[in-house]
């Protein structure tokens, strides 16, 4: 069955007193597992930004499903984009629980919205117990660690009918043990989770869960290369898009790196 493409961008091109992103091309097909790597400045952001309409392209179109940027209400569209990253973090009030910031999911919003109805308070609890944060729902949103808001904007992500997932550097700011937990939530996600597409934006290559399918190098706002996970996490391209001397090796189904430091480009 051919799969459906869910994002087409072409020709993506974002310029403000620099060029922010040139000329990028890439498609996420249906049940596709998207890592984004690159360096800090690379665009990984800004890209992120424009798929989701709060930031206007300078050239290019952006498609999502049938729908072409422009030509649509993008706050529809992000009903069915599940958006994770810090940015949505500042914005719910610190005093929200965690089954409000669970149904503010449903459109998409920052507040609970007011049609919701005891069908969505049930699946809001369900959210809930899958994402294992039960035990939390009579807890504030500023009581709550690093890692357990990220479940919980998952679990937010989950209350609409999403088609792409967007984990916008996931794992920023947990501990280790916190770090390897959400992984492991992440993988079952996306293992469970075949017939809709996983975007997750990352720094680091041992991040990459088995269940990434396909990799997006980002360098200088520019595609060094994308494609299938074994053929772009390779040392010379992580290299190439790092500007520094990287060895990838495996762990399993893990990847990890070693960076060997060049002073002179450094300082």
């Amino acid at each position: 069955m051919q799969q459906q493409t869910l994002i087409d961008i072409q020709g993506l091109t974002v310029q403000r007193d620099k060029t922010i992103l040139n000329n990028i091309n890439w498609q996420v097909k249906q049940g596709q597992h998207w890592a984004i790597v690159g360096p800090n400045g690379s665009g990984k952001t800004t890209l992120l930004s424009t798929l989701n309409a709060y930031t206007a392209p300078t050239h290019g179109t952006i498609r999502f499903s049938e729908f072409e940027y422009g030509q649509k209400d993008w706050r529809e569209i992000r009903k069915r984009i599940g958006m994770v990253s810090s940015h949505i973090n500042h914005k719910i009030a610190p005093s929200a629980k965690p089954l409000e910031v669970i149904l503010s999911g449903k459109n998409a919003s920052m507040r609970q919205p007011r049609d919701c109805d005891g069908f969505d308070i049930e699946k809001a609890h369900l959210i809930l117990h899958g994402i294992e944060c039960e035990n939390l729902e009579n807890r504030e949103w500023f009581k709550l660690s690093q890692g357990e808001k990220q479940r919980l904007l998952i679990g937010r992500a989950l209350m609409a009918q999403y088609q792409v997932l967007i984990l916008d550097e996931p794992c920023a700011g947990l501990d280790p043990v916190a770090r390897e937990s959400l992984l492991l939530f992440i993988e079952r996600l996306a293992s469970e989770n075949p017939f809709t597409a996983l975007v997750m934006v990352t720094h680091h290559v041992e991040e990459i869960v088995p269940s990434i399918t396909h990799v997006l190098l980002l360098k200088h706002g520019q595609v060094v290369d994308y494609g299938l996970k074994s053929k772009i996490l390779t040392s010379q391209k992580l290299t190439e898009t790092f500007d520094m001397p990287v060895k990838i090796s495996r762990c399993k189904h893990r990847y990890m790196a070693q960076v060997t430091i060049v002073k002179n480009k450094l300082f």
